[in-house]
């Protein structure tokens, strides 16, 4: 009888909760959708699972990214929050919403998710690149490791290249020229993600590296070996 008691009240917490949601999100200003939809997230079960699942492809992209917040919460429905995200994360454009996606995907750490995050680390957009990388890390799999190391790797390249553009022949590029902004452009995207790579690395693993041909040798000794501590 207990059991019976305490399932009928979270389901009337749950249809509670979305009644105040749909009242809530009448409201014709995005800002207010977007904190019903925060707010709903606060209660946790299948029809509000379902209901915030309906949200990652519509609406302002506002309330896309607090939808997405909202289901990397949801522990108990972690497969299946990792996988409405997976498919969300392709179909919206906006840098915010995709960045979400990743953020969420790395608190769910489900390994299955892996794969594509290390899809979207390579993403030109560097903010997005940087919450892949991030999702890795919360992720912990092993299977991060190779991809980490090879970014890591590009990333020590393009700084090295960025450096030594302004002394070749002919001068430093120019204020304004194709090649001046192309570097500031390499110098930051290196500035920005070579850090969050490192310390996405050490999160996996536990060891210390900083320099991208260490972390290569330690692979190369550990790999066959290594297991990742939960």
């Amino acid at each position: 009888m207990t059991a019976v008691l305490l399932a009928l009240l979270f389901l009337s917490d749950e249809e509670e909760a979305l009644a105040r949601f749909r009242k809530a999100y009448a409201d014709p200003n995005p800002t207010s959708r977007a904190a019903a939809v925060k707010t709903l997230g606060e209660t946790k079960g299948e029809r509000v699972f379902k209901a915030l699942a309906e949200l990652l492809n519509r609406d302002e992209p506002s309330v896309r990214v607090e939808a997405a917040h909202a289901l990397g919460a949801f522990s108990d429905f972690a497969s299946k929050a990792t996988q409405v995200l997976a498919l969300g994360l392709g179909a919206n454009k906006e840098e915010e919403v995709q960045i979400a996606h990743l953020e969420s995907l790395g608190g769910l750490q489900q390994e299955t998710a892996a794969p594509i995050v290390h899809k979207w680390m390579k993403s030109k957009e560097c903010k997005v690149a940087k919450a892949a990388v991030g999702a890795a890390a919360g992720i912990r799999s092993r299977t991060s490791i190779d991809p980490l190391i090879d970014l890591l790797l590009e990333l020590e390249k393009q700084g090295r290249l960025s450096r030594s553009t302004g002394n070749q022949a002919g001068g430093p590029p120019l204020p304004g020229s194709a090649r001046n902004d192309s570097n500031r452009e390499a110098r930051e995207r290196v500035k920005t993600l070579q850090p969050a790579v490192v310390k996405a690395l050490q999160s996996i693993t536990g060891e210390k590296w900083t320099a991208g041909n260490d972390w290569d040798a330690w692979w190369k000794r550990n790999r066959a070996t290594f297991r990742v501590t939960k």
